[in-house]
């Protein structure tokens, strides 16, 4: 049985100065539609996401390694 299915869904969204990036499927649908500025922090949760944006020539400024806010949170502290 499926349990858990991914459906794309690609919209335009404004630029940014950070993008966090939550799994693979989450970069393709956003890249699909939009382009990420130069000098945007990119934020990928795990090691999945971090290689699915290494694909398209993108480096994450940060991985997380946990699931938890906490992580994230100190992360963007770091680097605003």
């Amino acid at each position: 049985i499926v349990v858990y299915k991914t459906l794309p869904s690609s919209q335009n969204i404004e630029a940014s100065d950070v993008y966090v990036f939550s799994s693979p499927s989450n970069v393709h649908s956003f890249l699909s539609s939009n382009s990420i500025p130069t000098n945007a922090l990119l934020i990928a949760w795990g090691t999945t996401t971090q290689k699915a944006l290494q694909d398209k020539r993108l480096s994450a400024s940060v991985t997380l390694e946990t699931s938890g806010e906490e992580e994230l949170i100190l992360a963007l502290e770091k680097f605003m």
